[in-house]
């Protein structure tokens, strides 16, 4: 039926009554050029290994029970039908403005947080876990280097092309960059 339909998004809880979540989540992998999203519900996310969650490219939020019922809306928000591409060129593009290494693995895991950022609410934590669950590497690994890159940004990069993107720049978070930068791509893509 998903594959038929081919809508948006889909909510998808592990645990279910006919088929578990992993099950459909493997009948989804097998639809060719199947682009639904899911939004995956769970007690038990932290139960799952990184591996599993790993072949399943089209999981684009994870949310844990309990949750407030504000964070499913906003993830049901970010589906919009006038929905954007924004490529990781465009992302890396707007990101050479700035002074950073290219090369490094921080890099790597800035350019995966404001990927997740673009289509969902920006909940760092939860991005920070993802990342480490996709790189197999700890959480807390993950938030140093980020918070590492966007310092040495902060240092290397000349004021006047800090404040070109952010006007009120003093000394930028990780959260505030990768929301400023989210915004940024959000709205040149509405304006093209």
């Amino acid at each position: 039926m998903v594959n038929h339909l081919q809508p948006n998004f889909l909510i998808l809880d592990l645990k279910m009554p006919v088929k578990n979540g992993i099950e459909v989540l493997d009948e989804l992998k097998n639809f060719k050029n199947c682009k639904t999203n899911v939004i995956l519900i769970s007690g038990e996310c932290e139960l799952l290994s990184s591996i599993q969650l790993m072949k399943y490219r089209n999981i684009t939020n994870i949310i844990t029970k309990p949750f407030d019922s504000s964070m499913l809306y906003h993830c049901i928000n970010s589906f919009d039908s006038d929905s954007f591409d924004i490529s990781k060129i465009s992302i890396d593009n707007l990101l050479h403005e700035f002074h950073f290494n290219f090369s490094s693995k921080s890099y790597l895991y800035l350019i995966k947080c404001i990927e997740k950022a673009l289509y969902r609410p920006l909940v760092l934590q939860n991005i920070y876990r993802e990342i480490a669950i996709e790189e197999h590497t700890s959480e807390e690994k993950v938030k140093w280097r980020v918070e590492k890159l966007v310092s040495s940004m902060n240092r290397f990069t000349p004021t006047d092309t800090l404040k070109k993107y952010i006007p009120q720049y003093t000394n930028i978070s990780p959260k505030m960059f990768i929301y400023t930068i989210v915004h940024i791509l959000k709205n040149k893509t509405k304006s093209s």
